[in-house]
């Protein structure tokens, strides 16, 4: 009988648990900012919340988190914007730290990487926006940029139309997708009629950089 009880106690207090659990990454959700409401669901804003929750004080534990994630996060676009490239990497690596899963903050590190042209690592971090978000779409414009730099050139011209297609209006960088798409196609069908394998053409002309959207963060 003892055993029976035991057991039952065990099963309340799991319950219990799991229902604290879900009531405080409600409460977290509810208090995100709008940037970070835009992600389908909650628990992907810190994916490990359950074993950070103590159960006798959550509000402020994640109220301390959710604030160091937003402080980060919002130096981070203002060096973006400031071009101070690499401090905004350091403060980008914090927010991922704390959000692994917010596909807006692995759009600005990529966005950061790409102006201090470590190519790969931008790639990987576009990547990783859309795998998040398939509808991340200013990560397919970095992605475009980062891919052509390395020299993946169809993949360039993929990820640029994609840009094009899922943008829901003719914007400024619609327009400077559209042009850039078209002078990489002119690049590429000039260099297979000079026959070069390379990556220059005859007249030694490069195609003319895109740039970047000035709003980095999800818009």
């Amino acid at each position: 009988m003892a055993r029976s009880i035991d057991a039952r106690h065990r099963r309340a207090w799991s319950l219990l648990v799991m229902l604290t659990s879900v009531l405080v990454l409600g409460w977290l959700f509810s208090q995100v900012p709008e940037h970070y409401r835009r992600l389908r669901q909650a628990p992907r804003l810190v994916d490990d919340a359950p074993a950070r929750i103590d159960a006798k004080a959550p509000d402020q534990r994640q109220r301390r988190l959710l604030d160091r994630l937003d402080r980060h996060y919002r130096r981070a676009v203002v060096l973006l914007h400031a071009r101070a490239y690499a401090e905004a990497v350091s403060e980008l690596t914090t927010v991922l730290d704390i959000a692994p899963r917010l596909a807006e903050g692995w759009v600005n590190i990529g966005y950061a990487l790409l102006g201090l042209k470590r190519y790969q690592e931008a790639r990987n971090a576009f990547l990783r926006a859309v795998d998040l978000r398939p509808d991340q779409t200013n990560a397919y414009y970095g992605l475009g940029e980062t891919e052509w730099e390395l020299g993946h050139h169809l993949a360039a011209l993929g990820a640029m139309e994609t840009f094009i297609h899922r943008s829901s209006e003719e914007s400024e960088f619609v327009r400077k997708a559209r042009s850039a798409v078209w002078e990489w196609r002119d690049w590429l069908r000039r260099r297979k009629t000079d026959g070069m394998p390379g990556g220059t053409v005859s007249d030694g002309k490069e195609p003319v950089p895109v740039a970047r959207p000035g709003e980095v963060s999800a818009g």
